[in-house]
């Protein structure tokens, strides 16, 4: 039941543009002129106002900064809602249930906010560009996992600013990185299909204590041609086994991925 004093929030209107301030942990709002052009159907905009925070500088947009744009593009009125209680650390939070934040916008937005691991991720990815974000967050980490977030989805722990990117995480990402990257240089462009499923095996075979990365950066390069595209990860897996071992002397130094 609600409270009996509880007052719903209330929402307020302005033509004055200037009374809002945007914050760089936000995401970009490139996206606003879609929304102007829906606007400009039909204005729908008091129904969604915009939500702000007050600080010494004006009031700061948290969510709705697309919406603030194209309103002030089309010269609508802003409806706004004053948010009580909450900071910029929250911004992830209010969007956190939304399609349009994608996993960039969490990294960028936690890394402006100094965490380290973001931090980390971030320079990863800059050494390491053929490794995509989704990449890293869907099959390098999962070793890195721990008993306080097995029950989520990686993606929930890196929107919640949770997801830890250790030094044994970076050198296993590296050593991923290199054998793709070999792969991409030595294979026909047709053979380079379904990547995340690609990236997944290399990340699997890396845990096994009997591997040698080098050799199978050599082996690629030697014989491109036993190197297929597959449709999952399983299958890639006993690609990469049958190219890791081809031309290998005798059974027993065969090694089992």
């Amino acid at each position: 039941m609600l409270d009996a004093n509880y007052q719903p929030p209330r929402v307020h209107v302005t033509f004055d543009y200037n009374l809002f301030k945007l914050h760089n942990a936000n995401r970009p709002p490139n996206h606003w002129p879609k929304i102007a052009k829906s606007l400009k159907k039909k204005d729908m905009s008091r129904y969604v106002p915009i939500i702000v925070i007050v600080t010494d500088n004006g009031y700061i947009i948290i969510d709705g900064q697309g919406r603030y744009f194209a309103c002030m593009e089309l010269g609508l009125p802003i409806y706004y809602i004053i948010a009580e209680g909450v900071g910029i650390e929250d911004i992830a939070t209010f969007n956190t249930g939304q399609e349009n934040w994608k996993l960039g916008d969490y990294l960028n937005f936690y890394a402006s906010q100094g965490k380290p691991d973001y931090l980390r991720v971030q320079q990863f990815l800059s050494d390491f560009p053929n490794i995509k974000l989704n990449y890293l967050v869907g099959t390098i980490w999962q070793s890195g996992r721990n008993g306080d977030t097995r029950s989520l989805s990686t993606n929930e722990v890196f929107k919640q600013g949770a997801f830890p990117f250790s030094e044994e995480a970076r050198k296993k990402g590296a050593i991923v990185s290199q054998m793709l990257t070999a792969i991409e240089n030595s294979v026909p462009k047709e053979e380079l299909k379904n990547k995340y499923s690609l990236v997944c095996a290399l990340s699997s075979i890396v845990l096994n204590q009997n591997f040698n990365p080098n050799r199978l950066i050599e082996q690629v390069k030697k014989y491109p041609y036993v190197f297929r595209a597959e449709a999952d990860q399983s299958h890639y897996k006993q690609n990469l086994e049958k190219l890791y071992n081809y031309r290998k002397r005798g059974d027993n130094g065969n090694v089992r991925f």
